[in-house]
């Protein structure tokens, strides 16, 4: 939704733009709770601080990619949770390289 702040040049359109976002993520099966949120967050936000790069952050962490399933907010905590020991396995390393 930050996107749609940056190319909506006016609040009307921007909202316009958010409820159909908004209604095209549900029928893909979004929770309505985590998209209102953005929505939220993203209304607060004028759209020149929207156009403002933010700087590069460089990051060392490990990133796991998934596509949104509401079920895959388990997964998400279950391994956020053990991070640590996932990290720590030689062998999942192994694994995951293996798979690249």
């Amino acid at each position: 939704m930050l996107r749609l702040r940056r190319l909506c040049q006016d609040d009307h359109d921007f909202q316009e733009q958010c409820l159909r976002m908004r209604d095209f993520f549900v029928s893909c099966g979004y929770l309505l709770e985590i998209l209102d949120d953005a929505w939220n967050r993203v209304s607060k936000t004028n759209r020149t601080n929207a156009l403002i790069p933010r700087p590069e952050q460089s990051s060392q962490g490990t990133k796991l990619i998934m596509t949104y399933h509401p079920h895959n907010l388990v997964a998400r905590k279950i391994v956020l949770n053990n991070l640590s020991i996932l990290q720590a396995a030689p062998m999942l390393v192994r694994v995951l390289i293996s798979l690249l």
